[in-house]
């Protein structure tokens, strides 16, 4: 019976090739796209966990406030931080504050920067803070009247 499964397999090279090619291309393709979804689904999993840095646990308002997508929640009153960081095992507490912003000069002029225009505030724990300071030293504070932006920092 092997025999003549054999030379039949033998008899019909083009069809066994074609065959076989076909099984190849069809686990290397499988192949591919699960490594590809694994991959992807790591690097994601990587920029969520470091976006918090040693964050354990995040306070927010649950209330939406837009349909939109994106749509910015409820701002929580500034009291809660103060009963947040007298709960017996935290270490430390900060607010984050986000909104629409855009980089000055040290001339008050506008960088330009493509992408979102979003700002935050710059948290001083560094075990809180997702950002690595490269070079220079943190944002320094700016108020209304004042004419001189940020000192040069480049986060990685």
């Amino acid at each position: 019976m092997t025999g003549l499964v054999l030379k039949e397999l033998w008899g019909r090279k083009r069809r066994l090739a074609g065959s076989l090619v076909a099984v190849f291309l069809g686990v290397t393709f499988l192949t591919g796209t699960l490594v590809l979804g694994d991959t992807l689904a790591a690097s994601i999993d990587g920029y969520v966990s470091s976006a918090y840095g040693d964050t354990d646990v995040v306070v927010r308002n649950a209330t939406k406030v837009s349909d939109a997508p994106w749509g910015a929640r409820g701002q929580i009153d500034a009291s809660v931080l103060d009963r947040v960081r007298q709960v017996k095992g935290v270490a430390n507490a900060e607010p984050t504050i986000e909104g629409s912003g855009q980089l000055l000069a040290s001339d008050g002029t506008v960088i330009a920067s493509r992408g979102p225009r979003t700002a935050g505030n710059w948290k001083t724990d560094p075990k809180l803070n997702p950002y690595r300071l490269a070079e220079g030293g943190r944002p320094a504070r700016r108020t209304r009247s004042s004419s001189t932006g940020c000192s040069p920092t480049r986060a990685t």
